[in-house]
């Protein structure tokens, strides 16, 4: 649980921001330079400015190749983590089950059971995944907001990190909305 957990921590708080970095890096070099005015000035810089976005790329491609390996594994380990708990919950009810007298089993319908085993014991396996990132969010926010606080400054990065903030309660309340049209 721990390696994966720690592969996770990796691609989302290191390898995603790389990346993302490496892509402005990038798109700055593209934006500011065009080759034939490049060529004609400096070719020295502008051999130095290629080199050093063609390292962006492969770096950028690079980053994608890890992310896309990591992802598929960590996800794999979860998803088998979530299987093992529906497995072990499943058991210890079958187990319950078999100790249980007639007069209480007569109280509840064969159906409830099997519902409560395959519908909620199922969402054993959407918390295994989605678990992890309770443990994520924080250190993401963290690392992003260092990220921005070192490229914009304290103001603004305060402003944003603010305006994210505000936005909770707006996700909050469309989750339970959209909760609400789900059943109706």
């Amino acid at each position: 649980m721990l390696i994966p957990l720690s592969l996770f921590i990796f691609e989302e708080c290191f390898l995603r921001i790389i990346q993302a970095l490496m892509l402005g890096q990038m798109l700055k070099h593209l934006s500011t330079v065009s080759p034939s005015s490049a060529l004609e000035t400096d070719p020295q810089l502008s051999s130095s400015a290629y080199k050093w976005a063609c390292l962006n790329g492969l770096g950028l491609i690079l980053t994608t190749f890890f992310l896309l390996t990591m992802h598929n594994l960590t996800l794999f380990h979860d998803m088998r983590l979530g299987m093992r708990a529906k497995v072990a919950a499943s058991s210890l009810l079958y187990q319950k089950l078999l100790k249980l007298s007639q007069s209480s089993m007569a109280s509840t319908s064969s159906a409830q059971l099997i519902n409560f085993l395959s519908t909620d014991l199922g969402r054993l396996d959407d918390f295994c995944c989605i678990a992890p990132h309770l443990v994520i969010a924080p250190l993401q926010t963290i690392a992003i907001l260092t990220t921005l606080w070192s490229y914009l400054g304290t103001a603004a990065t305060l402003v944003g990190f603010s305006l994210l903030l505000a936005l909770i309660p707006l996700q909050s309340f469309t989750g339970k909305l959209s909760g609400q049209f789900r059943y109706v």
